[in-house]
């Protein structure tokens, strides 16, 4: 079905509807209300990560006594990329919201600032500091780059006053985003990808390891970074600085009969070489990882794993509350964006949004309607 050309329409509760920014505005806080933590994970650098947090503050702005608390897992607000000396959107906020900086970027922000805490853990470019804003202004944003301390930050964040917390975070999929507790606005665009056929089956791939992974019902209260267990009895555990040795025994010789592994660390292709010896020689059928966010294989190596017949749970899963796809700006590629939005559409349960061009696809009926530019 073609576009509608200059209206906005999505399928809701009373069928075709006209969207207006408004309506938009009050979309995305329908999407993002129930979620404390929010995380934004993109599919690479350009996938409109930091346009998406700002989306989100903005379309909050009718709520003034909401208060935010901001995180990043790098450095984001910058006008500069330091990289590649592009332009960066700039983030901004309302008075009173929380945010993380770095201590040698104090000035870099422009608001007035009260600093509240130094963090004890800082990040790898410096010390990072709890900063709240007292006006309106862009800000420069950082944060830790470890989940243990990423943690940390989010409790001071919500110690402090932060009602709802969002993470600028993860570039390229995965390993950083705060997967334990936050909700998951994944990001994507072609332009991330060799081919459409790539960007369709990459952003597929990552919303199934967030959603589709079934929860085990194995309810081991294990702290430590991996363990081995036989049905329901623990036989042995490890700590992360063990595991992380290079003489570590991945064939577990010295330890008796198990047949699955709780595993905290990424599954990597080495780890998963691991697992392949033992499903041969130690009668290896179970793993069991914290959640789907830990996964850091190709999706053509993931299916090759899962057809040797281990099978995979998670403690938990993640509820991917949209899929943003940030429109490429070459000429003639909306009719691309537009399909991969409705080849996505098809495929997951959960709005499909490219914001900049005001076009939705509802997860309740393939086609899309959009404003066509």
């Amino acid at each position: 079905m073609p576009l509608n050309e200059g209206a906005l329409f999505y399928f809701g509760g009373e069928g075709l509807k006209r969207l207006s920014k408004i309506e938009m505005d009050a979309l995305l806080r329908e999407i993002t209300s129930t979620s404390n933590v929010l995380s934004m994970v993109g599919m690479c650098k350009n996938a409109g990560k930091t346009t998406i947090l700002n989306a989100v503050l903005n379309s909050y702005e009718v709520i003034d006594s909401l208060r935010f608390g901001l995180v990043s897992i790098g450095l984001d607000g910058e006008k500069h990329d330091r990289a590649t000396n592009g332009t960066k959107p700039e983030i901004y906020v309302r008075e009173n919201t929380l945010f993380i900086t770095l201590a040698r970027m104090w000035r870099e922000s422009d608001v007035s600032k009260e600093l509240v805490d130094i963090l004890p853990s800082g990040g790898a470019l410096g010390s990072l500091l709890l900063v709240r804003a007292k006006s309106d202004g862009k800000i420069q944003l950082s944060g830790p780059s470890s989940r243990a301390a990423l943690q940390e930050t989010i409790q001071h964040l919500q110690r402090n006053g932060a009602d709802k917390i969002l993470i600028d975070g993860s570039i390229h999929r995965r390993v950083l985003g705060y997967a334990e507790q936050g909700d998951i606005l994944l990001c994507t665009a072609l332009s991330c990808f060799r081919s459409s056929h790539n960007a369709l089956r990459e952003t597929l791939f990552l919303y199934y390891l967030y959603t589709k992974l079934p929860l085990t019902s194995l309810h081991h209260e294990v702290f430590s970074h991996l363990a081995v267990f036989d049905h329901t009895k623990i036989i042995q555990t490890w700590q992360a600085e063990e595991v992380r040795k290079e003489t570590f025994d991945w064939q577990f010789s010295s330890t008796s009969n198990f047949n699955g592994i709780l595993y905290r660390g990424a599954v990597t292709t080495r780890f998963l070489t691991h697992l392949l010896w033992l499903q041969k020689h130690r009668s290896l059928r179970i793993l069991i990882i914290a959640d789907g966010s830990r996964v850091v294989v190709s999706p053509t190596n993931w299916s090759d794993f899962l057809a040797l017949g281990i099978e995979v749970y998670v403690q938990k899963s993640n509820d991917v509350k949209a899929i943003f796809v940030n429109h490429a700006r070459e000429a003639n590629s909306a009719d691309a964006d537009f399909e991969f939005m409705q080849q996505l559409a098809d495929r997951v349960q959960c709005p499909v949004i490219d914001w900049k061009e005001e076009l939705v696809c509802s997860q309740k009926k393939i086609e899309c309607y959009g404003k066509k530019k």
